[in-house]
């Protein structure tokens, strides 16, 4: 099981139990809910291979020279793994992301509803795509009649967006979906006392 799974399993609404001060708008998971969910995050695919894992009270921790460090934030691809002694903060599901492919994409009806998007003066708009055949009879009517059901139904329209889980903290080591290993071991150990 993957991380993204696991929050979806235990939050099937999308909804997780934590709004802290440092993530404003996105809820995040942090403290006593990553502890209670120590034994499953290790089992999942990104964590298996720790051989520790140390939950962080603050964003900000000291390294053996009494330096502060703050914590770096990772959005997790597939394939992607830590290993070693891991430190971690939070985590969360980023908001949805659209790549330019997805919002052309289809999605009932040969039609589709883009996300909100804004212009350079903040002015909120989306775009209704259709597709039809100029070679079609009737094409008037047949675009109304899409044009209606969308506009009637929205919701069955709306490009779904890709939500990636993101993690902050440290690892030891990162392995990145290609094998590539990046050694981030500290010379100076954090500190975790307050």
């Amino acid at each position: 099981m993957n991380l993204f799974d696991l929050i979806k399993e235990k939050y099937p609404d999308g909804k997780l139990p934590e709004l802290t001060d440092t993530s404003m708008t996105i809820p995040e998971l942090t403290g006593k809910s990553l502890e209670q969910l120590k034994e499953e995050i290790l089992e999942c695919e990104e964590f298996k291979y720790c051989d520790e894992i140390i939950f962080l009270d603050y964003p900000i921790v000291k390294d053996g020279n009494n330096e502060s460090i703050s914590l770096p934030i990772f959005k997790l691809i597939p394939g992607q793994y830590f290993k070693g002694k891991c430190y971690l903060y939070c985590m969360f599901l980023s908001p949805p992301m659209f790549i330019g492919k997805d919002l052309v994409k289809l999605v009932k009806d040969d039609a589709a509803i883009s996300p909100v998007t804004y212009s350079e003066d903040f002015k909120p708009s989306r775009r209704i795509v259709l597709l039809y055949s100029p070679e079609t009879n009737q094409i008037r009517n047949k675009l109304h009649e899409t044009l209606d059901k969308i506009l009637d139904n929205p919701a069955d329209y709306q490009i779904e967006g890709e939500r990636s889980v993101v993690v902050r903290g440290l690892f030891d080591i990162i392995v990145d979906n290609d094998g590539w290993e990046r050694n981030l071991k500290l010379v100076h150990p954090i500190t975790t006392d307050k």
